[in-house]
């Protein structure tokens, strides 16, 4: 399982202790140290997901990225790419994915994704009301 945009731990935290194979990426050196200590059973780099490249291919990706300047569909592809045959993307995404025009969003569209809206102000306690999806890729 990799998680490309750990953040603190939200995501983490859900994945069952049954998931010993997890591999978390967080940019923030702090956020990085923090994950550390929470979650010892867990391999944690530091890093720039988007310029972040392994011969790793992972059979589960959950993630919830940035959205601003269309990061999150640039994260959504980056991680389809480290997907293994048959494996599962499940990504937090902002709504407007759905329908921007950019080429970059016309290749996310490509992969025939499967959108799942999410209640209105889902993140408002995380400080944005950004409208939200699911965004389901299985390859």
């Amino acid at each position: 399982i990799l998680e490309p945009s750990a953040g603190q731990w939200a995501i983490l935290e859900c994945i069952s202790d049954e998931y010993q194979d997890v591999v978390a990426i967080e940019i923030n050196e702090e956020n990085k140290k923090i994950l550390e200590e929470k979650f010892t059973k867990r391999v944690i780099m530091q890093g720039d997901f988007i310029i972040f490249w392994k011969p790793w291919t992972y059979s589960k990706i959950i993630a919830n990225p940035p959205f601003s300047k269309s990061q999150d569909v640039k994260h959504i592809l980056h991680m389809y790419e480290l997907l293994k045959e048959w494996g599962k993307l499940v990504s937090v995404a902002s709504s407007s994915i759905q329908t921007r025009e950019w080429k970059l969003y016309d290749e996310l569209r490509a992969l025939n994704p499967e959108f799942i809206e999410l209640p209105e102000w889902s993140f408002k306690e995380s400080g944005t009301l950004v409208s939200t999806i699911i965004v389901l890729i299985c390859k």
